[in-house]
């Protein structure tokens, strides 16, 4: 679509600028997944893949949202 851009791979070490859903690519040893991650938390590196991994936004949302308790819950975030 005329307009888009296209989506931005973030990289472990990275500073997360914007709460939300994120897809995780894997260098080849897992299947890509989400995970949530909260704004300024830092994005993970990969215990497989190390530096290797890459995460892109794909919803934005806000803290209050139930996303967070439910990662919160799970250990979203802390790794991968």
């Amino acid at each position: 679509m005329e307009g888009d851009m296209p989506a931005t791979e973030l990289q472990p070490g990275t500073i997360c600028a914007e709460s939300g859903v994120y897809r995780v690519v894997h260098l080849a040893h897992r299947a890509p997944h989400t995970v949530v991650i909260r704004r300024g938390d830092l994005f993970p590196r990969c215990n497989g893949c190390g530096e290797d991994v890459r995460f892109r936004l794909v919803r934005p949302t806000d803290e209050t949202s139930p996303l967070f308790e439910a990662a919160r819950k799970r250990g979203a975030g802390q790794g991968s």
